[in-house]
């Protein structure tokens, strides 16, 4: 028994989908009425329909009608064919889940109040650059963002109530198909510059308070390489040449010193903040020496910030911290000579639980060409990326695990697409 031939199963494709036009013999009010998929589906019923095109990759227009039918969708022969048009975009046999999923989304944003067509025609960048005086004493070194918790948490988003209506339903589903990351969810902006001050700065760039972060014996004049902002717990915090690490809360309008970390290894040049409802929070550094350490603690009970009598602020030493019950509210776990070079960028990605650093190797003739710029380290193993030149700083798309990765060397222009 032979197989079909790809012009064969076209054929077969064109016989089932018929283009009708009102020309036809089909009423106007039948061919004026919208195919209004997403009225009819349930969540269940869309993971369902997920389930399926995992499973087979593709779908044909009989094979697609089938699974609707037995969802007791009911649509005419007509609609049927005008579905299938809508959803296949490319005009080929067979629809995936992108195409199916896409028309479902356009169909939830026509019915949403908000929804505007002149929306989607608005360019990302529509209005000219935005210059204001920072009334920094010098350059800023150092930009963070604190971010508002007005957003429903990941505990709470994935649990499902029978209380809960279908379009909260239908919300908790397509979050996420949506950019979070956007200037919606963001709060306040913070600059910082070397002599250790920090200003607060609306989204509009109007100018709320600003705050000092100095060392803590005030021996000498600090030196800020970096700051982090802690969104969770509303603190700021900020690394020095002193070898400290400062948190700053920053719940009331004032700014106040609430922990102090003394005698770290290296001066930290790099900060990364990681929270998850579920998991501790960590707080990866990448310091001058080529280290990388993390820092966790339970973000939920703020333990390690919180106010107490007679205590201005906790002040605490790195070697105690180290050593396990000292201070128990802490962990630790340090990843020793990762690079040979400091840290130029850490990253920690929770769906790999894997810490990403790069370094900037300039001396390539140093190391004869063999420059790891990025390390991955999974728990006890570790897995190096030798790139060419520099790697100085990277992004990371983690729905697909592709980091990329930039270089500073302008004569380069290089980029390297690393996918995991």
């Amino acid at each position: 028994m032979s197989s079909k031939t790809d012009f064969d199963t076209i054929y077969d494709f064109t016989e089932e989908l018929e283009y009708q036009t009102f020309s036809s013999d089909f009423s106007l009010e039948k061919s004026e009425r919208p195919e209004r998929l997403h009225e009819w589906l349930r969540s269940e019923e869309i993971e369902f329909l997920h389930y399926k095109f995992l499973e087979k990759g593709k779908l044909s227009y009989p094979a697609l009608r089938e699974e609707l039918e037995n969802l007791n969708i009911k649509f005419t022969h007509l609609e049927y064919n005008r579905l299938f048009l809508k959803i296949s975009e490319n005009r080929n046999s067979k629809c995936d889940w992108n195409e199916f999923v896409s028309y479902l989304i356009n169909g939830f944003r026509e019915d949403h109040p908000t929804c505007s067509r002149d929306d989607e025609l608005t360019l990302p960048i529509h209005t000219p650059p935005m210059v204001k005086n920072s009334e920094h004493r010098s350059a800023v070194c150092a930009i963070a963002l604190l971010k508002l918790n007005n957003k429903l948490s990941e505990a709470e988003s994935s649990q499902v109530s029978d209380s809960e209506t279908d379009d909260e339903k239908f919300e908790k589903f397509f979050k996420h198909y949506a950019i979070e990351d956007t200037l919606d969810w963001a709060g306040i902006w913070i600059t910082a510059s070397r002599e250790g001050q920090l200003r607060f700065w609306t989204m509009s760039l109007q100018q709320l308070r600003c705050g000092m972060s100095e060392s803590v014996h005030q021996k000498v004049h600090t030196w800020i390489l970096c700051i982090r902002a802690l969104s969770d717990i509303n603190v700021v915090c900020t690394s020095s040449t002193e070898r400290e690490l400062r948190f700053h809360e920053t719940v009331t309008s004032t700014f106040t010193l609430r922990a102090v970390i003394l005698s770290m290894p290296e001066a930290v040049y790099k900060l990364q903040y990681s929270h998850h409802v579920t998991h501790p929070s960590r707080l990866v550094m990448g310091d001058y020496g080529g280290n990388v350490r993390i820092l966790e603690f339970d973000g939920q009970s703020k333990s390690p910030f919180v106010s107490k009598p007679g205590t201005d602020f906790l002040e605490m030493f790195w070697p105690d911290i180290v050593k396990q019950g000292k201070f128990p509210q802490f962990r630790c776990r340090e990843y020793l000579n990762v690079h040979s070079e400091m840290i130029q960028s850490v990253y920690f990605c929770k769906s790999l639980n894997a810490v990403f650093a790069a370094a900037e190797y300039r001396n390539t003739k140093k190391y004869r060409g063999k420059c790891p710029g990025l390390v991955v380290m999974y728990g006890d193993d570790k897995s190096t990326f030798r790139i060419p030149l520099v790697s100085l700083h990277f992004h990371s798309y983690i729905h697909n695990y592709i980091f990329n990765t930039g270089s500073r060397c302008p004569s380069a222009a290089f980029t390297c697409i690393v996918q995991i």
